[in-house]
């Protein structure tokens, strides 16, 4: 139950940040360029050797017996 207490508190406070920062953008004489707005730089994409590591990963995790 506390996993799920701690998911609604997650998402309470994303749909406070987003209503918070909507009204602010809603004020501002300029609005700023996105890329500068959003955390993070853009993710690069996985070789195809790094996905198929991750999938075998999760397929044993997961118990499976076999990976086609």
């Amino acid at each position: 139950m506390q996993g799920a207490r701690d998911r609604l508190q997650r998402e309470q406070r994303d749909r406070s940040w987003l209503a918070w920062h909507v009204a602010a953008l809603m004020r501002a004489d300029q609005i700023p360029d996105f890329t500068q707005f959003v955390e993070g730089a853009a993710a690069k994409p996985q070789p195809p050797e790094v996905q198929k590591a991750m999938v075998l990963a999760l397929a044993r995790a997961w118990g499976a017996d076999e990976v086609t």
